[in-house]
This record gives C-alpha cells, sequence and structure tokens, in this order.
C-alpha cells in the first residue's frame, strides 16, 4: 500500500477559474499526491495565475492530462468518486463520507482510483455524476455548505494522506499500566518521606494520580522522568533536613 498516494487521480470537471487550478495543485502538493486531470476545460488557462496560486506546486500542472470529456479521465481507473454535496434519484442512491471512501479505498490493493470535482459555481451535473461509481460528500454547515474547490480537494486529499499514515512507525511507546502503578507507588512514597500526608489518605492520593497518568497517554520514557523527577524532590527534601544540601547559584 505504500504507493497508494501514486494511484489517486484528482480529475477537475470543467474549472472556470486558473486561481483555483493553481490553489487545487497546492493543495494536492501538501498531501503527496501528484496526478491531476482536467476533463471538459472551459477555455484557455492563465499559466501565470495557475504558477502564483500553486507556489512550489506547479508541476502538478504542467505534467496534468487535459481530456475532453470525464469519461477519458476515468476509463482507465478501476473505482471513480464523484464529490457532490448534493443529492436526490438522479444522483446515487447512497452517499459516502470521506472516512468510508478512505476505508474503500484502502481495499483496493491495484489499479488507479479517481477523485472527481465538478465545476466552481454548479459542481457535478447528474449525468457526470453518472458516470462516476459512486457519489462522495464533505460535510459542512447548512447555513453555508459551500466549498471553495481547492478546499474541497484538500479535505479530500487530506483524508487519503491520513488513512495511507497510519501504518506509518511512530516514535512513541505507551506506558504500560503497570508502569503507571509503579509510578504512582513511587510518588505515593515520596510525598510519605517529605512529610505531605498528616493523616493517611495515601490510597485515594494513588487512584488520584494513577486516573491522571492514564488519561494523559504517558509514553515509557515520560513516566520514567516524572519518576526520577519526584525521587530527586523528596531527596532533596531529606538532604535539608539534615543540613546536607547547597543551593546551585
Amino acid at each position: 500500500m505504500e504507493n497508494l498516494k501514486d494511484r489517486i487521480r484528482i480529475v477537475l470537471v470543467n474549472p472556470d477559474d486558473s486561481h483555483n487550478i493553481g490553489a487545487v495543485c497546492r493543495s494536492m502538493m501538501t498531501m503527496g499526491i501528484n496526478q491531476l486531470y482536467i476533463a471538459k476545460p472551459s477555455g484557455e488557462y492563465d499559466t501565470h495565475q495557475i504558477e502564483y496560486m500553486s507556489v512550489h506546486a506547479y508541476d502538478i500542472f504542467k505534467n496534468a492530462k487535459i481530456v475532453p470529456e470525464l469519461k477519458d479521465a476515468i476509463s482507465d481507473t478501476v473505482l471513480s468518486l464523484g464529490t457532490s454535496r448534493r443529492v436526490g434519484k438522479k444522483r446515487k442512491y447512497r452517499t459516502f463520507l470521506p472516512e468510508e471512501m478512505c476505508d474503500r479505498i484502502m481495499e483496493i490493493k491495484d489499479g488507479t482510483v479517481a477523485i472527481v470535482f465538478g465545476n466552481e459555481e454548479h459542481g457535478l451535473t447528474d449525468e457526470e455524476l453518472s458516470e462516476c461509481s459512486a457519489v462522495v460528500s464533505i460535510p459542512t454547515s447548512d447555513e453555508f455548505p459551500s466549498l471553495n474547490l481547492s478546499h474541497a480537494v484538500q479535505i479530500m486529499c487530506y483524508h487519503i494522506f491520513r488513512a495511507t499514515e497510519k501504518k506509518q512507525k511512530r516514535n512513541f511507546s505507551p506506558a504500560k499500566i503497570s508502569d503507571i502503578d509503579d509510578l504512582s507507588d513511587n510518588l505515593i512514597e515520596n510525598m510519605r518521606k517529605i512529610g505531605f500526608f498528616k493523616i493517611d489518605g495515601s490510597q485515594d492520593m494513588k487512584v488520584f494520580f494513577r486516573d491522571i497518568f492514564t488519561r494523559a497517554m504517558l509514553s515509557k520514557e515520560e513516566s520514567v522522568k516524572l519518576d526520577r523527577i519526584f525521587s530527586k524532590i523528596a531527596g532533596i527534601k531529606g538532604k535539608i533536613a539534615r543540613g546536607e544540601y547547597q543551593e546551585k547559584e
């Protein structure tokens, strides 16, 4: 699945605005997706505006394929997902969320997947959407449901990026429950050494700290460091009591 992002194709159908095309290129590049098709172009696009808006992602447009019809952009794909916020009998029986879309994509072992976006003003037509395998809708507020084209592309590409990155190794080793228990026990013991408890409420205090440490999702390294800090505090208190502690300048 390492090459999944290389198998994702963004398809823009009849885009009008060159600024939007440039912003789409930037949105794609930030998520590691670089395969762009433009179907049913509305005319000649201003390459200067595209380059300005794409920043360092202009190569995506330079390598983009421009085709006369949507079918030319998706005929070689194994799955094509049209994006739309409108529903209806002529616009597929089922609408998928972006997360559901990613689950489906992750099941595909080979072949190109196209995500299709419509014109900035009216989106995909019923006919264009009917050419797609399924429809995906990004939830938005009823008060202002319309998304800018590049924002919609960014959201969909982000979900794909996150889905493909989940299996990457992360530098986080969570502390085990036994580690948290040891940390809580040592903390209570160190608090006892410095005379914190006038009456014994150590068990309740241990549960209190244990719950906090568990909710904090401490790493193994963090639990070890906290244990050392608490032990050092108790050690300093002992030295002060014996007159052996000298504060460093």
